[in-house]
């Protein structure tokens, strides 16, 4: 088979080529039992020697082309296997430069590879890169690695990697209607803990805590504001995701019966989540009772005499009252109690330095603490069934590290201040 160059891609070790094969070396390849390429698909070779990139051209068989020993076919379209080869051969170029094997990144590593793409612009064109173009890109790599762990060559799961988050993060001007502010650059996506000084001022630009009061006058308060900080209360104390907080259903939260004496009881809801997945996470009685608050309260009198859709966060505007929220609007709340904390990032303060996953984050490592310091040995197991990982390696490979690094700075604050949260603000 003759190897053609292809225009040069990135100046690291792995390199496009493209097959062209004629009838004679086709006849030679089946007679040894070896099956072809395509002719004209490209594949990645290491640029030093010129040998081939096995995992790939292994990827592309199992994925993408026939098994047939005597016309080989692609059963994928000519330009999806483009795609892929020209994808990966960024990414792993991105891997090397990172000095990262492949087999061994990590969803941090797909997150700071989005970062790179939504940060610089291209190098072919020098323009910033297409939503669609990162989309892709991820797609590509989700599917090379999805085949990596199948085959047992890998144990990179990157199902979890949410490329919608990342594309958010364009510049923000300040303005109504304007683009929302962008997430954290990739250091701000390692896992660590809000120190107690800035989650209180976070909280408290959310909103009040209207499970201070045993009687709170909810009309005295902006029912915008209660609802934004009760969000922002359920995924701080459950784990859940933001797109489980905004689909929370009324239902799950009134079947319960909160006991006023036994404010830190968790108990038991359902919540909707990835893969269109029911599960089981745990609220505090006391953030129980304030969500029957607000449902009976700020939500009754926003959703007026509508049909009731069944969500329990609703819109209070006067022009979507009673509507469902979506994910992007808690982003955009959150960011924007961000900034009026004074909680920017250092290298641009027009960017909030934290995102509603902070939330997710600083409970796992407040449960971990938590639960290791009542006596349980293997405290992930809980914490992976609360976040909704389908693989325990998820929970350990993003938090492990974070948890051990911190445990001697943080351990006794997360033991008091993840069940006493609701008297400090």
């Amino acid at each position: 088979v003759m190897e053609v160059p292809v225009a040069a891609h990135r100046p690291y070790d792995l390199q496009l080529r493209r097959t062209v094969a004629g009838a004679a070396v086709e006849d030679l390849l089946r007679e040894a039992r070896v099956q072809p390429l395509a002719s004209g698909i490209s594949y990645l070779v290491n640029g030093p020697t010129g040998q081939p990139f096995e995992p790939y051209l292994e990827f592309v068989a199992a994925t993408a082309l026939t098994r047939s020993q005597t016309k080989p076919s692609l059963t994928k379209s000519r330009l999806t296997v483009e795609a892929y080869a020209s994808d990966l051969c960024d990414f792993f170029a991105f891997l090397d430069a990172a000095k990262r094997r492949w087999e061994e990144a990590d969803e941090v590593d797909a997150y700071c590879y989005i970062d790179t793409m939504v940060e610089h612009p291209s190098p072919a064109t020098g323009k910033p890169y297409a939503d669609e173009t990162i989309r892709r890109r991820l797609s590509s790599v989700r599917s090379f690695y999805r085949w990596a762990r199948s085959k047992g060559v890998s144990r990179t799961n990157l199902e979890l990697v949410d490329a919608g988050e990342c594309l958010r993060a364009r510049r923000y001007q300040g303005g109504p209607g304007d683009a929302v502010p962008p997430i954290a650059p990739a250091a701000d996506r390692e896992v660590r803990p809000f120190p107690p000084a800035e989650l209180q001022a976070l909280l408290l630009a959310l909103g009040p805590n209207i499970a201070l009061d045993p009687d709170p006058d909810l009309g005295a308060m902006s029912p915008t504001a209660i609802r934004n900080r009760l969000m922002a209360e359920c995924s701080y104390h459950s784990g859940i995701r933001r797109t489980e907080v905004v689909e929370l259903q009324a239902a799950q939260i009134l079947q319960c019966s909160p006991d006023t004496s036994s404010p830190y009881l968790m108990l038991p809801i359902r919540v909707f989540g990835k893969g269109a997945k029911w599960r089981t996470v745990n609220m505090p009685a006391w953030l129980v009772l304030a969500l029957q608050r607000y449902h009976a309260g700020p939500r009754a009198a926003a959703l007026g005499d509508n049909v009731d859709h069944g969500f329990l966060f609703v819109a209070h505007s006067a022009a979507r009252s009673g509507d469902r929220l979506s994910a992007k609007y808690f982003d955009d709340v959150f960011a924007a109690a961000c900034i009026k904390a004074g909680l920017h990032h250092p290298a641009d303060p027009a960017i909030g330095k934290y995102t509603v996953h902070h939330l997710r984050h600083n409970f796992a490592l407040a449960t971990y603490f938590s639960r290791k310091k009542n006596g349980d040995p293997e405290p992930w197991i809980y914490i992976q069934a609360m976040l909704g990982h389908e693989y325990l390696e998820t929970t350990l490979r993003i938090y492990l590290r974070a948890a051990k690094a911190l445990e001697g700075i943080y351990a006794d604050y997360f033991d008091k201040a993840f069940r006493e949260m609701v008297n400090n603000a």
